[in-house]
């Protein structure tokens, strides 16, 4: 019994002369490369700067292409469609892909850019959605490019803040050099 009494007041004085607070997560620390943008074209309707250390996978529908990270292990989707008289239907599938979000999404936040040729919004969607950045840049007239930038891991909107953030800088840059050309080169 006297042992005992003796451990607990030990085990109580011991306990008492530092102050432990538990710590928190830790996320590993991200080294960004340095932005090195050059010019992407090809055979569509369409050029613009990317990221030098973006890879671009072509597809043959449409002239879509992907843009893709290998180092945060990301794409961007870039979708291209000819207008034909129909630019307010392409804005509200655009707007209607864009909202689809808002269940999961803390806030959708819209900046528009525009110059003399295009009309551009990049909407930023806040929260833990599986699309953090879509954007679109159209002349109005004839050109239409919609793209989204997905992460391929599960939404955590904490944790890849950082990364979003500096891809957010190439998707500006991308709809801030966006060129349409009027050859009609569309498959």
């Amino acid at each position: 019994m006297e042992t005992n009494k003796f451990l607990f007041i030990l085990f109580i004085i011991s306990s008492c002369s530092e102050n432990f607070s538990p710590k928190p997560k830790g996320y590993f620390r991200i080294d960004f490369p340095k932005k090195n943008y050059k010019i992407y074209t090809n055979d569509c309707n369409y050029e613009f700067l990317i990221e030098s250390n973006a890879k671009v996978k072509t597809s043959d529908k449409n002239c879509w292409i992907n843009i893709y990270y290998e180092i945060f292990d990301a794409t961007i989707y870039i979708t291209y469609k000819k207008i034909n008289s129909d630019l307010n239907k392409i804005l509200e599938d655009n707007y209607k892909l864009v909202f689809d979000h808002s269940i999961k999404s803390n806030a959708i936040n819209e900046k528009l850019y525009e110059n003399l040729e295009t009309k551009s919004v990049l909407y930023e969607i806040i929260g833990n959605t599986a699309s953090n950045i879509q954007f679109y840049s159209t002349d109005s007239k004839n050109h239409f490019v919609r793209g989204s930038l997905y992460f391929n891991n599960k939404p955590n909107y904490d944790s890849i803040i950082p990364v979003k953030n500096f891809l957010k800088e190439d998707i500006i840059k991308l709809i801030e050099s966006i060129r349409f050309t009027d050859i009609d080169k569309v498959k």
